[in-house]
């Protein structure tokens, strides 16, 4: 559904029309007070931004998606998730990295530059016939032993996959056998003290 605002109308039994009879059909607001006034009294539809509780605490790891290829060699889109360490702690090689990214593609992403991405969960697997039954798949990769984010550094994790999608988001970050969210998406949570 599409609607122009500048296309609702209101009906004015007052307003003389071109045959000189009362009544005809006005700019108004006829579409934007039905909405109001069914979205008032709707109840909250329970839209989270994480189907699980995330962590209390944030490490300040910055997620861009960046490096799009273009014309004929955007199949399979495999742009750069670029990990930049915004914080003043290193973070450590053996760091484990999590993400959601939605159903809408399929559960097979994966990388190109050694990191071992892959799917870990998925909610929805096989066709798209009578809808999705879920929302997201969960993949990760581990940064290798030797690798540690330096604070100011960036590494690029070269993603591979196959449909258009959102995100990724919900970030999880397990430091030490400790699982932190990233204040990028979650900027209010107290940052984590890491040794």
């Amino acid at each position: 559904m599409f609607w122009e605002m500048a296309g609702d109308y209101d009906w004015d039994a007052n307003k003389t029309n071109l045959n000189g009879t009362k009544g005809q059909y006005v700019p108004g607001a006829t579409m934007t007070r039905l909405l109001a006034q069914n979205f008032r009294a709707t109840t909250p539809y329970g839209n989270k931004r994480a189907k699980r509780v995330m962590p209390g605490e944030v490490v300040q790891l910055q997620f861009d998606v960046t490096d799009f290829k273009l014309g004929d060699q955007n199949y399979p889109i495999n742009p750069k998730l670029k990990i930049t360490n915004k914080g003043t702690v290193a973070i450590p090689g053996g760091t484990k990295i999590e993400f959601n990214y939605p159903v809408s593609a399929p559960n097979n992403m994966s990388d190109q530059s050694g990191t071992g991405l892959k799917v870990t969960a998925s909610e929805h697997t096989g066709a798209n016939v009578g809808g999705f039954k879920g929302d997201f798949h969960t993949a990760g990769f581990t940064l290798p032993s030797w690798q540690a984010i330096a604070p100011g550094a960036t590494i690029d994790v070269a993603l591979n996959y196959y449909l258009p999608i959102t995100g990724p988001s919900n970030y999880v970050v397990t430091v030490g056998g400790k699982e932190y969210a990233v204040q990028q998406e979650y900027p209010n949570l107290p940052v984590a003290k890491l040794q």
